[in-house]
C-alpha cells in the first residue's frame, strides 16, 4: 500500500516535488495545500 502524502505548496517547486514523488511510485498524493490566492 502506498503512503498517503499532502504537499504544502502548489507553485513551481511543488510541481517538481510531485513529479519526483510520482516517479518513485511509493506515494499516493492526496492533495496540495497553499495559501497563495493566485494559485486557487
Amino acid at each position: 500500500m502506498k503512503e498517503k502524502i499532502i504537499v504544502y505548496g502548489a507553485g513551481g517547486h511543488a510541481k517538481v516535488v510531485v513529479d519526483v514523488l510520482l516517479k518513485q511510485s511509493k506515494y499516493d498524493i492526496v492533495g496540495l495545500i497553499d495559501d497563495e490566492e493566485s494559485l486557487k
